[in-house]
Parts: structure tokens; sequence; C-alpha cells
């Protein structure tokens, strides 16, 4: 009997440890297969052969495959699968914490660069099904939602350490940065005009600085 409960919790954490591994070859999988054949060509079966993971357990873990999609950009926003959002990891806590307005900004953009290099071909594909299917417009929808509250973080930062231009309201800011910060600027500089991920950051960095700190008056 006590042999019996002495193996339990180490059986549960060997569990819990195929089940992560499960969901990370899935991930990894979907990942390049989603980049390569886009949404609508990317079928559970593939996914399940990619990974060698039995197609039961893929549905097991994931239900459906905007399910895994999903689970494939937000690991991709953070660049790994530890349960931890993006708000919390230390290069935002790092931008909010910013003593210098330009310090600020040049870290925001850093943030943005960072998550728009992992996550903007991802975008891309999720963009093209939530045209075809509900599922996905829904995710699409959702991550636009918190995109807007993940990046009133910035403005709110920026007010609260005083570095806002006088007349410019928090609102305003938060639209500013929304339009700024959005997969769209990202697509025409990086991908469509071929801007190195360098000049891209310097020049988000500079736009929110000129923009919410130093703007030129009209």
């Amino acid at each position: 009997m006590s042999d019996s409960v002495n193996t339990r919790p180490y059986d549960t954490s060997r569990r819990a440890e195929r089940t992560q591994a499960s969901k990370r070859a899935v991930v990894e999988a979907a990942h390049e297969l989603f980049l390569a054949r886009g949404f609508a060509d990317t079928t559970v079966d593939a996914i399940s052969a990619a990974s060698r993971v039995p197609i039961a357990t893929v549905y097991r873990l994931f239900k459906t495959k905007t399910a895994i999609l999903k689970q494939v950009i937000d690991t991709a926003v953070v660049g790994d699968d530890a349960p931890v959002p993006l708000g919390d990891r230390s290069v935002v806590k790092d931008a909010q914490a910013a003593d210098d307005p330009k310090a600020m900004t040049a870290a925001w953009a850093h943030v943005a660069r960072q998550v728009f290099d992992n996550t903007a071909a991802l975008r891309l594909v999720l963009r093209v099904a939530a045209a075809l299917d509900t599922e996905a417009a829904a995710l699409q929808d959702s991550i636009e939602e918190q995109r807007r509250v993940g990046q009133a973080r910035v403005a709110r930062a920026l007010a609260h350490q005083g570095f806002l231009a006088p007349r410019l309201k928090e609102t305003e800011a938060r639209d500013i940065v929304y339009a700024l910060m959005s997969i769209d600027t990202y697509r025409i500089l990086r991908l469509e005009q071929r801007w190195s991920g360098a000049r891209y950051e310097r020049w988000l960095a500079n736009a929110l600085y000129r923009l919410l700190v130093a703007p030129i008056e009209i």
C-alpha cells in the first residue's frame, strides 16, 4: 500500500511531462505547417503525422484546428511555452519602469519588434483564415482586443511617468500607439518595403517619441 501511495506523485508528474511534450510537438509541427501551407490546407491529420502525436491525442489536447493555431500564436508571442503572459515578462516590466522618455519609447519599440518578428507571418495566416472560417475570425478579433488592451500599457506608462506631451490625453495616446504598433504598419515596412528589423525598431521608437512625448506644434 505504501509503495502505491509513494509512486502516485511520480506517475502524475510523468503524465504531465508527457502531455506537455505532446503539446510542444504539436505546436512546433503546426507552426511549420501553417507557414508552409496556410490554414485551410493544413489538416489536423497532417499536424498529427508531422508531430508524431496520435490524432486522438491532438484532438484531446486542442479540440479544433483553430485552437491549435491560437496556441501556436500564443507561444510565438513570448517565444516559449512557459505559462507567463507577455505583460508579466521582464521585457515589458523593464519598459514600464524606464525613467527616461526616450529609453521608454525605445523599450516599447523593442517589445513590438520582438512580438511582430515572432508572429507577423502567423497573424497573416490567421487573417486569411478569418475571411473563410468563423472560429478563426473570432480568434482574430480576440487577438486584436488583446493587442489593444496590452498596448494601452504604453500610454499608461508614459502618462504615469509624466512623459506624455502636455496637451495629449492618454486616450488619444492609446489610439496613436494602436496605429503605430500594428501588424499592418509592420507588414508595410518590414515585409513590403523590406526594412531591417533594426531600422523598423529605430523608426518606431522615434515615431512614438515624436508623437507622444515631443510632438511638433502645428
